[in-house]
């Protein structure tokens, strides 16, 4: 009796997903590159580097200066003369969007275009400020992060 065995490659899926719902040129060429390397299973490394860029992604939005480091915020503080430096009063919000614009400037290059061209945005919005650009990018931009899996 023949045996099949079956595996699942997470990252194989996402990918094909993503396909499904905004096409090929919604891709990445990191994400290119680890469908061509599949094929002949030389994908290991490519698929590291995508884990890497996510693992990225989610611990930016994971941290609450509030309660990861506030003895290092009060240390800082007391460096360049600021009393309070705890970001205990700040709201959920504030550090919501705190963390939304740490993510627009570190952005990987290749996932930033992708939003500007899934939104038609011209090519140097991603110059603009977090605090400076448009509500309506804004909203795009929380929502492009979403549907492309870095946050879940």
């Amino acid at each position: 009796m023949k045996h099949i065995k079956l595996f699942e490659n997470k990252t194989l899926d996402e990918i094909l997903d993503k396909i499904s719902k905004d096409g090929m040129d919604s891709l990445t060429s990191l994400e290119k590159e680890f469908l061509d390397k599949f094929s002949n299973g030389d994908h290991k490394e490519t698929e590291k580097k995508l884990k890497n860029k996510k693992n990225t992604y989610k611990s930016i939005m994971s941290y609450d200066p509030r309660e990861d480091d506030p003895e290092a915020y009060r240390e800082i503080g007391q460096v360049f003369g600021i009393e309070d430096m705890s970001f205990k009063n700040w709201s959920d919000k504030e550090i919501e969007d705190g963390k939304y614009g740490i993510l627009w400037d570190q952005l990987y290059d290749e996932d930033m275009y992708s939003f500007l061209r899934k939104y038609n945005l011209p090519d140097n919005t991603n110059e603009t400020p977090w605090d400076k650009l448009p509500k309506s990018v804004v909203k795009m931009f929380k929502e492009y992060i979403k549907d492309i899996g870095m946050l879940d």
